[in-house]
């Protein structure tokens, strides 16, 4: 504001001077008014015509300025430093009275700040530096100020501030523009010229005097260009004089040759400043070459000697270059070398330097010594790193022999030690500099294309990121720089993709591939297709015959002979070798390349109809090139792994390319556009013909993966139709797109025709005679088995084909009539021919087939053929037990009919009749709702049905459970095995449990055995042969042998001695081995989880899987023991498994194996029967968990109660959601189902309430009657249920509430159904009308666990306990006295 009326109202504040000035000038030293202040003191100074006289300025003002100057404005000079200079203007000479004592002070506080600044090391240094530079020449233009002062500013500030070490160039060039004004107005103003030669000469003194130069030369590298000051070239030149005679004389040689240097740098080499070059050199050699062995000037030395060879002639200052190379030692050159690189002065005499003999083998030498201390394990020395690299770095243009030692010594090393990552980066950064230096010869010599093959090929499997990225980044750069290296490199990644190798080195192949192909399609479209065709140039395959082991044996695809590999291969048993790998490894890489070319990313979308705007339209070049032929094997390279890891054994490396290769494939085929598909899709079906098994199924999943990706229509007849003649020539193909339509119901319309067409084709040629008959009948069963009863999207339906099916039945009863010995009844199959064979096994699955969907078809002449039929063909696997899964005939006979017995065994089983661990009746139920209104169900004859049971079922399952276990003892690891297991274990759970009983096992004891419960012989070998099967790595020995042992738990529990005292039973030690096993596991692999946490899935294939999955069945055999064992002995079980933690470990374990996702929660408690054939899914031991968990919840609510209350309250809550939506509401359906089948009580009557799951029970007896009203609560077992009375009748009062308690105490602490517990109520209430007493311990009649009545009394009261409450009372009060009398018992 001060300000604003300076400038409006300067005559106002005049007359108010004398209040104004001493308010305002004695402020200055306030920093928190800060600039404002000076401004406004400024423009008053400017508006008072005699201010001094209003107020005392040496008292009142300059106190202030000083503490303003002394303290650098508080450390922020920036905003008011800039107006000293004006300031002091304003302020005027004659203000200052003193005028040296002012001026003194004025600069001794302006250096005081500025050393309080420097101090700080604050950026703000230059701001004060140049206020004083400005201050000093202002008062220099002052000619009212004697020249004694001007001088002493001179000396004591301006010299000051030129000869400090960093000036800067900022505060330089605002030196220079005063000192220049100087030179050019000192002809016309003597006090300023006077001023002028006085800070010249003072400086020559000082320069000259100190030996110094620094000062002259920060001015000089600031002077603008075409500009001059004599005065900094004379100075200099006087000093150059001064320091050569010191070099010449051996004084301060250090100190000498750094001026030198430093001046050559500068000004460079002019005769008339610096002398002739002649002289110099000859100084150069007599005083310079002569300090060689002084290590001390070793640095100087060469720093010297650089500046004066670029000073001078390029011949001369080689020759300088010579003499020192000559004289001094390698490191020395070597410093000069890097000092040359480092100055970027005239490249071409450093170049021609580099053409030295001696200066390439100093630099060889100090990269041979490099190696040598990475060799051994020595740090690097930075300091010859430096030298080495940046004179590669300088892109110079290198000497070809130079070139050439150094990329022997690089490979070398490299294949010496090629293991020593640090090693490996200096390599190959060097073999990177060599490649950018002018005249590279890396690309053109012999030994740099084999360096750079070597760099590239190099095996880094153990190197870390940072080194594997460097190998990446030295080849990569070479091929960029030169595009011939693009087919070179191709052609050792063709060499490379054309063997063995490892996951880890297929993962490297990847991104090479990748980052190569990115670098040719950079280049062109033609580069980039060749170079494809480079890399996946065609290679014969070695395909592992174990691929088609489950498309050839059961009966996929119709094979018309066996080769002679694939028998040598079932016969040895071989297993997938890397070699097996090759064409998935290549189609792997491929199918990499064009998603990066193509920039499609692997993103975790599901399956969805992909736009227009994203897919991909191949170019016309590609797929005319040979690399399309390898993107068709890609198809097939799918389905081939596929395959290959049904096998569960197979190698985590060979399920993970599976997995990779599956995704990739999908990825891409997915994204291309319709056009090109329907390319891809043609040429496949094209290769069908040459190889009908792989591009069948190929063409398959291709198809599979347009119909999910797209909306297209797949418009499947482009490829085959039935009025084609020759259709049955390409009967696999054929059957695989119909499967396919049939997957997608996609109608099949043609279905019919193929069939009949097949059909009378087959009746032409005189039925199953011939091998086209056996190829026509698998073409028509596999036809037949797409049917779907009922479906209208099918215009074939069962009806349709009912003559067909009768033909063919009437065809394979007349060909047993002709050829009954070509049926292979009771013999060795391993005898008969493939032909044979393959026609029997046709047969049988036309008999499987036409039992599981044409039972009204089947006359009772043809049930008894094949009843009869499969008694000799088990017969016939029994006689070819050595070779069942050795011999590829034999193998797909036993899977033939095994299947046949498991279908036959379903249809002719009684209703309720199921494996011992499937829902049984449930599912039955569900498959009768499923039948669609209006459609006829055939009932199977109660008379069939009996004969199955009585006369055919013993001679078939009493043949069959021996022979499962002969075959498999010992061989579960074989994939072959496990082939035929699966069948055949799926066929003998359908055992009876009489016939199980029956089977003649091999005996099996086991020493550990030894202190167990004793069973018969039969459940022992049973047991002992079956259960090490459940820790099998094999899912279906593992759901096979929990099947069978559930089977027998009933049997198991009935020989349980039900009169002993004993309060707990061991379960089978078996069982017990399992679960012990399970629990170690999964505490090691759940320990880190609560139950409140989401765990990841565990992948299936992992032996961690597979002793989880066997506990849990394990556990599911445990519950049905539970399940089948009596009121009396289930208590027993369930006391053991309590004491010794399992229970409790079981459910902590189940929580942390459920998912937290509710739709997933809702798919798990809703699972299916436990089939042995389905593969191994991770989700599956979260379904076996949930399944125990309702198991434990129905036969253990107690122990489930006792154990939900000991949780914290968040575990709590999350047992008790899941309880109440998905277990409670099972529970009372089953609570439902006991209750309406149960058998109706004299004296008790039971009810339920559905609506609001109330159970209702009346007792009666004589006159009298109670009724009981049991309501089970929304979180069931977890909250215990509530007992009420409503009515009761003839009961006291007293003893109606012990009942009451007594029920309740049964329903919240007894494990059971609460239809058990109220029988239990019961049964002590009909034992106290009887007349029994209660026991006075427990006051109970019948013991809650066992069952027992009180049986011991006392010798002196006469009352009489249960034996198992008086043990523990005993053992509590630590006594034996009567709990009643307190006599000794």
């Amino acid at each position: 504001m001060l300000t604003q009326l300076c400038q409006k109202m300067p005559q106002s504040l005049a007359e108010r001077g004398s209040k104004i000035a001493p308010a305002v000038l004695t402020c200055l030293g306030d920093q928190d008014a800060g600039v404002t202040v000076w401004e406004a003191s400024y423009h008053l100074l400017g508006v008072l015509q005699d201010p001094w006289t209003l107020v005392n300025p040496w008292k009142a003002v300059y106190p202030g300025i000083w503490t303003t100057l002394k303290t650098a404005a508080g450390g922020k000079p920036e905003p008011l430093f800039p107006l000293l200079m004006p300031f002091l203007e304003k302020l005027g000479i004659d203000a200052m009275q003193d005028k040296e004592k002012f001026i003194n002070q004025w600069f001794s506080y302006l250096n005081e700040g500025l050393a309080l600044l420097k101090a700080k090391k604050s950026p703000s240094c230059g701001v004060v530096t140049k206020t004083i530079i400005e201050c000093i020449f202002y008062l220099f233009n002052k000619c009212d100020l004697p020249q004694t002062v001007k001088s002493n500013l001179i000396n004591d500030h301006l010299i000051t501030i030129v000869t400090e070490e960093s000036l800067g160039r900022n505060i330089a060039s605002c030196l220079l523009d005063y000192l220049m004004f100087w030179n050019r107005s000192a002809g016309g103003n003597t006090e300023i010229a006077q001023c002028n030669q006085y800070f010249w000469s003072s400086l020559h003194y000082i320069c000259t005097q100190k030996q110094t130069v620094g000062p002259v030369l920060q001015l000089y590298t600031c002077l603008p260009k075409d500009t001059e000051i004599i005065e900094i070239k004379k100075i200099a030149t006087d000093v150059w004089k001064q320091q050569l005679q010191s070099l010449k004389d051996g004084n301060n040689i250090c100190e000498s040759l750094l001026i030198l240097n430093s001046i050559l740098e500068s000004f460079g080499h002019q005769d008339k400043l610096l002398g002739s070059q002649q002289d110099l050199i000859t100084v150069y050699n007599d005083s310079v070459l002569k300090i060689a062995g002084n290590l001390e000037a070793e640095d100087s030395v060469t720093r010297f000697t650089w500046a004066l060879a670029a000073s001078v002639q390029i011949d001369s200052g080689l020759k300088l270059l010579q003499s020192f190379t000559e004289v001094f030692r390698p490191l020395a050159v070597g410093k000069l070398l890097q000092r040359a690189v480092e100055s970027r002065k005239s490249p071409e005499l450093l170049e021609k330097c580099l053409t030295n003999q001696g200066v390439q083998t100093v630099l060889v030498t100090l990269v041979e010594k490099i190696i040598e201390q990475l060799e051994s394990g020595q740090s690097l020395n930075q300091e010859n790193w430096t030298t080495v690299s940046q004179i590669l770095k300088y892109e110079l243009s290198l000497p070809h022999e130079f070139q050439h030692k150094l990329i022997n010594l690089i490979a070398q090393s490299l294949h010496n030690h090629s293991t020593k990552p640090k090693l490996v980066d200096i390599l190959c950064e060097l073999t990177a500099l060599m490649a950018k230096s002018r005249q590279s010869i890396v690309a053109t010599a012999e030994n740099g294309k084999s360096l750079v093959k070597s760099i590239f090929n190099l095996d880094t499997d153990n190197f870390e990121d940072i080194h594997v990225k460097s190998v990446d980044r030295c080849w990569e750069t070479i091929t960029v720089i030169y595009p011939d290296f693009i087919e070179i490199l191709a052609t050792e990644l063709q060499q490379l993709l054309s063997k063995e190798i490892t996951m880890t080195n297929l993962e490297r192949l990847v991104v090479k591939s990748e980052k190569l192909v990115k670098i040719a399609a950079k280049k062109s479209e033609e580069i980039l297709c060749s170079t494809l065709e480079i890399i996946f140039a065609q290679v014969d395959y070695n395909l592992s015959q174990v691929v088609w082991y489950h498309v050839l044996f059961h009966q996929r695809l119709f094979y018309p002979s066996c080769s002679e590999r694939l028998e040598e291969a079932l016969f040895q048993q071989s297993r997938p070798e890397p070699e097996n790998l090759i064409l998935a490894n290549r189609s792997l890489v491929l199918l990499t390349i064009l998603q990066s070319v193509h920039e499609i990313k692997l993103d975790g979308d599901d399956e969805r109809t992909i736009p227009e705007e994203e897919r991909i339209h191949l170019k016309e070049n590609f797929i005319n090139s040979d690399v399309m032929e390898n993107l068709l094997d890609c198809t097939a390279a799918v389905v081939y792994m596929n395959n290959l890891v049904q096998d569960t054994n197979s190698s985590p490396d060979i399920r993970n390319l599976e997995a990779r290769l599956s995704r990739s494939a999908t990825v891409l085929f997915s994204r291309l556009s319709k056009k090109t598909l329907d390319i891809i899709e043609q040429r496949i079906f094209e290769k069908c013909n040459d190889n009908d098994v792989m591009y069948s199924l190929g063409l398959s999943w291709l198809l599979g993966v347009t119909y999910r990706y797209s909306d297209w229509d797949l418009r499947l007849n482009r490829f085959i139709k039935p009025e084609e003649e020759d259709f049955t020539k390409q009967y696999n193909i054929l059957i695989t797109l119909l499967r396919l339509s049939s997957r997608f119901n996609l109608g099949t319309g043609s279905l019919s025709s193929y069939v009949s067409l097949a059909t009378g084709q087959l009746m032409s040629i005189g039925g199953l005679k011939t091998d086209e008959g056996t190829c026509l009948l698998w073409f028509i069963s596999s036809s037949l088995e797409l049917v779907r009863s009922g479906s209208r999207l099918h215009v074939s339906g069962v009806a349709d084909l009912s003559g067909e099916v009768k033909v063919l039945l009437e065809m394979v009863r007349d060909w047993k009539e002709e050829s009954e010995a070509d049926l292979l009844y009771s013999s060795d199959v391993s005898l008969s021919p493939w032909p044979i064979v393959n026609r029997v096994c046709s047969v049988i699955n036309l008999l499987n087939l036409t039992v599981t969907k044409f039972q009204e078809h089947i006359s009772s002449e043809m049930w008894d053929l094949i009843m009869c039929s499969l008694v000799q063909w088990v017969a016939s696997c029994e006689e070819s037990r050595d070779s069942l899964c050795s011999r590829p005939g034999c193998l797909m006979f036993g899977i033939a009919v095994s299947k046949l017995v498991t279908t036959v065994s379903k249809a002719l089983r009684r209703r309720g009749a199921h494996p011992a661990l499937s829902q049984g009746p449930l599912a039955e139920k569900v498959a009768e709702g499923n039948q669609e209104v209006g459609t006829d169900v055939f009932v199977i004859p109660n008379k069939l049905r009996d004969e199955w049971e009585d006369f055919f079922a013993e001679g078939i399952f009493t043949v069959l459970v021996p022979l499962y276990i002969k075959v498999s003892t010992g061989k579960e690891e074989l994939y072959s095995c496990s082939l035929l297991c699966s069948s055949l274990g799926e066929a003998i759970i359908h055992t009876p449990l009489p016939l199980l009983l029956q089977c003649d096992l091999p005996p099996l004891y086991m020493v550990q055995d030894v202190d167990a419960a004793e069973l018969p012989d039969n459940l022992t070998f049973l047991l002992n042969n079956f259960g090490p099967k459940l820790s099998c790595s094999y899912r279906s020995f593992q759901v096979a042998a929990a099947h069978i042992l559930a089977a027998i738990t009933k049997e198991i529990a009935g020989q349980i001695d039900a009169t002993s005292d004993t309060e707990e039973c061991e379960i089978p030690r078996r069982l017990l081995e399992i679960m012990t096993q399970g629990e170690m596991v999964l505490s090691s692999l759940l320990s880190e989880f609560s139950i409140c946490d989401s765990v990841p899935e565990m992948p299936s294939g992992t032996v961690a899987f597979s002793q989880s999955l066997g506990y849990l069945l394990c556990w599911r055999v445990v519950l049905c023991l539970l399940d089948n064992s009596s009121d009396i002995v289930r208590p027993r079980f369930s006391q053991f498994l309590d004491n010794h933690d399992h229970i409790s470990t079981l459910l902590g374990n189940i929580f942390k194996l459920l998912p937290t996702n509710s739709s997933r929660l809702q798919d798990i408690f809703v699972a299916g029967d436990l089939e042995i054939e389905r593969s191994a899914v991770s989700c599956e031991l979260e379904e076996l968990a949930a399944s125990c968990w309702t198991q434990v919840c129905r036969h253990l609510p107690a122990f489930a109660r006792q154990w939900w209350s000991r949780l914290d309250k968040e575990s709590q809550n999350v047992v008790e959601k899941l309880t109440c939506n998905y277990v409670t509401p099972a529970l009372w359906s089953k609570e439902v189902e006991i209750i309406s089948s149960s058998e109706k009580s004299e004296n008790l009557t039971i009810k339920v309430r559905e609506s609001v799951k109330e159970v209702v029970a009346t007792y009666s007896i004589d006159e009298g009657s109670m009724e009981l009203v049991v309501t089970l609560p929304s979180n069931y077992p977890l909250g215990g249920v509530t007992v009420d009375s409503t009515r009761r009748v003839g009961v006291e009062t007293g003893q109606w509430r012990k009942w009451m308690l007594q029920l309740t105490t049964f329903l919240t602490h007894q494990n059971g159904s609460i239809y058990e517990g109220l029988n239990l109520w019961k049964n002590n209430v009909d034992k106290r009308f009887e007349g029994v007493e209660e026991c006075y311990i427990c006051f109970y009649i019948l013991h809650g666990s066992n069952h027992q009545l009180p049986k011991l009394g006392c010798r002196t009261c006469k009352k009489k306990f249960h034996s198992a409450c008086l043990y523990k009372w005993f053992s509590t009060s630590n006594n034996s006295s009567c709990p009643l009398c307190r006599n000794l018992f």
